[in-house]
């Protein structure tokens, strides 16, 4: 996933602030996040699964911004992160 993709659908899944809530969910610190949505750093597929579950799970109607671990988007996501 490219970049600006990923800034993309962490911005349609969280809102703003999508970094911060997002590396929260996944377990991650927010700058590392930032380095991905940046480009500095390459985006770890794990971390790609995870974003596009939660992407899914908002267009199935799941309010997203409410849920407390990566274990809620997928058992994909839930096994890796």
């Amino acid at each position: 996933m490219a970049p600006e993709e990923f800034k993309r659908l962490g911005e349609r899944c969280f809102g703003e602030g999508w970094q911060t809530t997002f590396a929260k969910l996944v377990g991650y610190n927010r700058a590392t996040i930032s380095q991905y949505a940046s480009g500095i750093d390459a985006i770890p597929p794990i971390v790609v699964i995870a974003l596009t579950s939660a992407a899914d799970k908002l267009d199935n109607g799941v309010p997203i911004r409410y849920l407390k671990s990566v274990g809620e988007l997928s058992p994909t996501a839930r096994s890796v992160c």
